[in-house]
């Protein structure tokens, strides 16, 4: 993949320019804006593509947050905790809204454990039923003085894979490198 080849050719040229970004762990008071300092370049462990196809260890810039510790930045076709390419965890998650067998999947993308996108499919459950019991909470906080029909609970699983489509759709209509629909839900 010649991404990740380009991306670890350009960690490991040296320092990026301008400050280190804000840490992931601030929280909205801001209590550690201006704390981060850049700390350097570690090497992760290859993504894998498919179960038998491994792709070379990836070079990682690592900052330093002075109140909550270290955090790493990680590219667009990496997510933190995950062995597989961003694409094929979008796959596994996409194959669970328009209803596509798992064997199927696991199939069409060289995976020989389906162990593995079932725990990618109830991970991203489990953020999006933390999601909606917050939606549901805010909606009956904001319509507790009011009177009428409640909102219906839960969500339905393609619609919110849709709706995160089209976030990344509005990415690009700004001009900006969407992320991909699984990374945007981690951080929702």
């Amino acid at each position: 993949m010649e991404r990740v080849k380009q991306h670890t050719v350009k960690v490991r040229a040296g320092r990026p320019d301008g400050s280190p970004p804000l840490c992931p762990r601030r929280s909205e008071q801001g209590d550690c804006d201006g704390q981060q300092t850049w700390k350097g370049c570690v090497e992760r462990v290859g993504a894998k593509v498919t179960s038998d196809d491994k792709l070379e260890p990836v070079a990682l810039w690592q900052c330093l947050c002075k109140v909550h510790g270290r955090f790493r930045l990680y590219p667009d076709f990496l997510l933190p905790h995950k062995h597989y390419v961003i694409d094929v965890v979008d796959a596994a998650l996409e194959s669970r809204a328009v209803d596509t067998p798992l064997d199927e999947f696991c199939r069409d993308w060289g995976l020989h454990d389906r162990s593995t996108p079932t725990r990618w499919i109830a991970a991203f459950r489990a953020r999006l039923d933390v999601l909606a019991d917050t939606a549901q909470h805010l909606l009956e906080e904001l319509l507790s003085a009011a009177s009428g029909p409640r909102p219906p609970t839960g969500y339905d699983y393609a619609f919110v894979w849709a709706a995160l489509g089209r976030l990344r759709e509005a990415y690009l209509e700004c001009g900006l490198v969407p992320p991909s629909r699984s990374y945007l839900a981690l951080f929702a």
